[in-house]
């Protein structure tokens, strides 16, 4: 490059993780708007899902017993398999296992993967004047069978997903409404069907699941009821759509909410507040796999982790938004372990976003299955937080324990009042000669090293990592260009680890050398 070289800055952190997954003729290409709500919107703002998680929640007592399980089911093993077999899941290859390994790593399901296509929600947002269609439930409930013949929004030209669970979520924002339903098909003469399913309305102030909710306006009429803490796609209450990993967010580069998944496995006889119910089974001929990880438990990836040590850019984005927001699990899936991404083949106007032209999970031609990519997930540093309500009576309304979601709304920890918040702010990048210039600011001001990394999307994974002193609450690192290979998209990322009176913080910027 000569005397054009310049920089190019990508407004906003959103755009980071997908300027290193995607080309930018993803971003701008044919099928790039979806009918999936904004990358920065999160459903459900008033519950869990959207509230960052404090570096200090509290973790609970059988946290470690409850993650051992999840690994093991992450990597296809039975739950309670006394052996940590990454290193047998990562090399593949069974002449370089160990005698351990060849007796404890025998996989008995699929791997930890992303359920994108045939098991993947199908998500339809629609305008306020989008006609109701009713829905016959095949169902005895009185109040839900009322609620769906009374009509959903739903599109002439929507398919549910494919597959047996056959999953629909109709979201309509100027009603503050979403209809899920389970099951779903529409018959030959254009009359819709759904096994099971749910109505939540006042979206914006829902906690997070499904709840009893009395009709005002029923007088004892049809079941007296809005909403019941029965129902719902997911087994155990808690919807797929604020948890729901949508198109429109990878594309961006930001998941800005906590993430549903589901294990092969789980407890059968109890459930975790925010949980209602549950359809957890063992597995196995005979039944000898079992799980006693419940479904309603909440886990986050531990804020000491260093997500940019993942290098593939599907799995980092997915630990971010783990280790900010916390995943918790809502259903029972048919192997391993599964997180939910929105569904696309009911959208006739996108071509395939994962696997078509630029797919979002083409980025690794080495490894291009979600359950092959999906082993760098760290799932040994994940963290079970603070339990909610054990209940086990599926006829009662599981309830919200006292000081829920116990620090999770990213004030500080009771244990810590005095803790101050840190910020971090980046400036945009410059270059100087033969070197590229991060510079920022902290607040307040600090004592401390802040550790900024450098990486080229040309160059993945291939990162540089420098630590530098504040002074006067700045700080600037600076990074040597190749001088053949200095074009490129580049993410720059600055953490402070935080200490016994201020809050862990970090901060991102992406941009183009041209």
């Amino acid at each position: 490059m000569g005397a054009d070289e310049r920089l190019v800055y990508l407004r906003g952190p959103t755009v980071l993780i997908a300027l290193l997954a995607t080309s930018a003729a993803l971003l701008a290409g044919p099928g790039a708007a979806p009918a999936s709500a904004a990358a920065d919107d999160c459903h459900f703002p008033s519950s869990f899902f959207c509230q960052p998680l404090a570096p200090d929640a509290p973790i609970d007592p059988d946290s470690a017993a409850f993650v051992a399980e999840l690994r093991n089911m992450a990597f296809g093993l039975a739950p309670q398999t006394p052996f940590d077999c990454r290193h047998a899941v990562m090399t593949d290859d069974m002449a370089q296992w160990t005698d351990d390994e060849r007796r404890f790593c025998q996989r008995l399901t699929f791997r930890a993967g992303i359920n994108y296509d045939s098991y993947a929600p199908m998500l339809y947002t629609v305008p306020g004047d989008q006609p109701r269609v009713p829905v016959t439930l095949g169902n005895g409930d009185v109040a839900l069978r009322a609620l769906f013949l009374a009509g959903a929004p739903i599109p002439p030209d929507a398919e549910p997903a494919p597959g047996t669970d056959g999953q629909l979520i109709v979201y309509q924002p100027s009603t503050d409404t979403m209809w899920e339903f389970w099951r779903a098909r529409e018959d030959i003469l254009g009359t819709w069907h759904a096994v099971w399913g749910g109505v939540i309305r006042d979206v914006s102030e829902n906690p997070g699941h499904y709840r009893d909710v009395i009709d005002p306006s029923s007088n004892g009429g049809p079941g007296g009821f809005i909403e019941r803490h029965g129902w719902g796609g997911p087994s155990s209450s808690i919807p797929n759509l604020p948890g729901l990993i949508t198109i429109d967010q990878l594309r961006s580069g930001s998941i800005g909410h906590a993430l549903v998944f589901a294990t092969w496995a789980n407890n059968a006889s109890q459930w975790l507040y925010p949980a209602q119910r549950t359809d957890g089974q063992c597995r196995g001929a005979a039944g000898e796999y079992c799980a006693d990880v419940p479904q309603g438990a909440r886990f986050r990836l531990d804020p000491d982790y260093d997500v940019d040590r993942i290098n593939h850019p599907i799995v980092r984005m997915i630990a971010t938004a783990v280790q900010d927001y916390g995943m918790v699990l809502n259903n029972t899936t048919g192997s391993g372990l599964s997180f939910y991404a929105e569904g696309w083949r009911g959208h006739p106007e996108i071509t395939d976003p994962y696997y078509g032209p630029g797919g979002l999970f083409t980025s690794d031609p080495r490894q291009p299955a979600t359950t092959q990519f999906m082993r760098e997930f760290p799932w040994e540093h994940l963290e079970m937080l603070q339990r909610g309500t054990t209940c086990a009576d599926e006829d009662l309304q599981c309830e919200q324990p006292a000081g829920w979601p116990f620090a999770g709304s990213g004030a500080p920890s009771p244990t810590n009042p005095s803790r101050a918040r840190v910020r971090l702010r980046l400036a945009k990048p410059k270059i100087r000669g033969d070197r590229l210039i991060v510079s920022g600011k902290v607040r307040p001001r600090l004592a401390g090293k802040i550790k900024v990394s450098c990486r080229c999307a040309r160059l993945s994974p291939a990162r540089k990592v420098k630590r530098t002193t504040v002074r006067r609450a700045r700080f600037r690192a600076a990074f040597k260009l190749a001088a053949d290979k200095r074009e490129g998209r580049y993410a720059v990322i600055a953490r402070y680890g935080g200490d016994a009176s201020h809050s862990r913080a970090r901060a991102r910027r992406a941009f183009r050398v041209r």
